[in-house]
């Protein structure tokens, strides 16, 4: 006699089939979703390793010196004074913006490149690199007109100078404004101005002592001046102007000495003031050398008087 399967019996065999069906569903979807929490997690990590190395590369970017492979450098300084249009002006001290426009030409064509002052000093004190062929072009006095005639000139041929500024000068322009393009000054605007173009770094020409008038010449110690009035005489001077420049946001760390008079104690003061070079008026090519300091010193300009073609004038200077 066969023994009949009730429908309760088989009623029961599919539900725990179901019962294990939906179990085994339930772990799988969890050890899915473990894997998948493991492998967000292993990829934060990444990530925040990638990002921390990319943060580190430009960490090593920021800081990156490009080197000089040069020991030493070869650098002429030219210095140029007023700029004027009148040809009855034209003097010594006194060339056209088109003579200036020529020689720019004349020793870009050669291979130099204008740079700033600063560029030696990071050249002798980091070893940054320095265009092939360095030049510097240098106005004295701080002349409204190197604004209003050299500046759109430098510009144009993206030529880097320094200015060297007189303090009283600044003064005179602050309180008596334009008085024309031959006998104004440039004043602590004038001065933001050209720094704000890139293009001009300006440097300390002493306060008041830019003159031949009087027992003192120059910054030059005086006949009979005692050594230690002639360092009050100096240090009042020198950082007067510095202070007064305060006022725009800077102090200029090249100085350059008034015609280039540099008396036997003026060094050691000009330098103990926190000035990183110095500029004079002995014509000679300048040699930079790294980690020498003392090489940034008295360094010689040649002065640029109305005459001498480019060709003429830089036949000895460029190499």
């Amino acid at each position: 006699m066969k023994k009949i399967i009730s429908k309760d019996f088989i009623f029961r065999v599919l539900l725990i089939i179901i019962s294990i069906a939906i179990v085994y569903m339930f772990f799988s979807c969890f050890k899915k979703s473990s894997a998948n929490t493991k492998n967000i997690s292993q990829s934060s990590v990444s990530q925040e390793q990638a990002d921390k190395k990319a943060e580190e590369n430009s960490s090593r970017q920021a800081n990156y010196i490009d080197k000089d492979e040069r020991q030493e450098v070869k650098v002429p300084i030219v210095m140029y004074h007023s700029i004027s249009e009148k040809e009855s002006m034209f003097c010594d001290y006194v060339v056209s913006p088109s003579l200036l426009e020529q020689d720019i030409k004349y020793f870009q064509s050669k291979g130099y490149t204008a740079v700033f002052v600063n560029d030696l000093i990071r050249y002798v004190r980091n070893g940054e690199k320095l265009p092939e062929k360095p030049i510097v072009v240098s106005f004295d006095d701080g002349f409204y007109n190197n604004l209003a005639l050299a500046l759109p000139v430098l510009e144009n041929y993206k030529c880097k100078a320094v200015i060297s500024v007189v303090g009283e000068y600044t003064e005179l322009a602050e309180r008596d404004g334009y008085v024309g393009m031959e006998g104004s000054y440039l004043t602590l605007k004038d001065i933001e101005f050209l720094r704000s173009t890139g293009l001009v770094e300006i440097s300390s020409h002493t306060y008041a002592m830019h003159s031949l008038d009087g027992a003192r010449k120059g910054c030059g110690q005086k006949d009979g001046e005692s050594l230690e009035d002639y360092k009050n005489a100096l240090y009042s001077d020198l950082f007067k102007l510095q202070q007064m420049l305060d006022n725009i946001g800077f102090r200029p760390n090249v100085f350059a000495y008034p015609y280039g008079i540099i008396g036997e104690n003026a060094p050691k003061i000009v330098r103990s003031c926190g000035f990183s070079a110095t500029l004079g008026c002995g014509e000679k090519v300048n040699t930079i050398t790294v980690g020498d300091d003392d090489c940034l010193y008295g360094l010689g300009r040649y002065n640029r008087a109305y005459g001498k073609s480019s060709e003429e004038f830089f036949k000895d200077i460029l190499t």
